[in-house]
């Protein structure tokens, strides 16, 4: 059966980063990345100020772009928390049926979010080099002066997004099963830290951790993790079809 695969971009990335999903996937799978305001093809508008904000625009261009009856969600990193936030509005309004699996990939769950400590306020070279120390953004785009300036306004508005965010400790459970990836050598998102997204997973947990890689295996694992992801979808696929 059809299934529309929405993909959420992490730090400093776009939409784009995604495409090269796209001849990877399972036959029968629709990438859909949804774009961010103030990057990619919607670089002319203002970036989020809230959480709130972007999930407020998502569920908008979701809602628009959904074409198959069941979809998933793939969020990496801060990505993982607009997935999570995603779903509980999806929930709330009950406009359209929830998501039949949910991605959260080096993202921590969202009553441990973040640290208490604040770097999105820090001066350019002090945020530069806490972002670089912290793992938390592409080497790709942290190692490129030019990259590095386009990209380091988006860079301190995801990280400003991230911490700034409350949870409301009153969500509702996920409305389907989850898988968690991790890489093992993450500082920002440890495997331990993530197996806490068990609390908010009634229907299915599992969680996989791949070796030798750090926050962004989404970049440097992209075929293992595409395969991570392929293997789940065809499990979503024949239990639709079971039910169909």
């Amino acid at each position: 059966m059809p299934i529309d695969l929405f993909c959420i971009p992490y730090s400093g990335s776009s939409a784009t980063t995604f495409y090269k999903w796209r001849p990877k996937l399972n036959e029968g799978t629709r990438l859909v990345p949804l774009e961010l305001a103030g990057r990619g093809m919607r670089m002319r508008e203002p970036l989020y100020q809230s959480v709130e904000e972007a999930v407020s625009d998502l569920y908008e261009k979701l809602v628009k772009e959904r074409k198959s009856s069941s979809y998933v969600i793939f969020g990496h990193s801060v990505g993982g928390l607009l997935t999570f936030e995603l779903t509980q509005k999806i929930l709330a309004k009950g406009e359209i049926e929830p998501p039949s699996h949910l991605f959260f990939s080096a993202c921590r769950p969202p009553h441990s979010a973040h640290d208490e400590e604040v770097v999105h306020t820090l001066p350019n070279d002090r945020f530069m080099e806490k972002i670089f120390a912290l793992g938390g953004t592409s080497i790709d785009v942290l190692s490129n002066p030019s990259l590095m300036e386009m990209f380091l306004p988006i860079i301190r508005a995801d990280y400003r997004l991230y911490e700034t965010y409350v949870y409301p400790g009153n969500t509702r459970k996920l409305p389907c099963p989850v898988t968690i990836l991790s890489g093992d050598l993450d500082k920002l998102a440890t495997p331990e830290c993530l197996t806490e997204w068990q609390v908010h997973a009634p229907y299915g947990f599992q969680h996989k951790v791949l070796q030798d890689t750090g926050h962004f295996f989404v970049e440097d694992r992209l075929d293992d993790t595409i395969a991570s992801v392929n293997t789940v979808l065809s499990a979503v696929d024949e239990g639709l079809r079971e039910t169909s």
